[in-house]
């Protein structure tokens, strides 16, 4: 890998990297991978700020909690089949 001039830059690099692969290794797009790369660190470092209230104009709202999925989702059963509700 090139020389980088910050440790985040190396990180970025190398998720980078990482995506790159795991997309099949396609040629051109490196900034694409670079930019994918920089949303994917910025959310591992922010992960937290969903786990505290805020409060704006007087109203606090509650920290977002995940959700399970409440629906079901379609599976197509042959494929001479149309979808149907799983």
């Amino acid at each position: 890998m090139a020389d980088y001039k910050t440790p985040q830059e190396e990180r970025i690099a190398e998720c980078a990297y990482t995506i790159w692969v795991q997309e099949g290794k396609p040629s051109g797009s490196s900034e694409q991978f670079w930019d994918r790369a920089i949303e994917v660190i910025a959310l591992e470092e922010n992960a937290d700020i969903s786990k505290v209230p805020i409060k704006r104009d007087g109203v606090t709202f509650a920290p977002l909690e995940p959700q399970n999925n409440q629906v079901d989702f379609p599976e197509l059963t042959e494929r001479s089949q149309t979808w149907k509700a799983g």
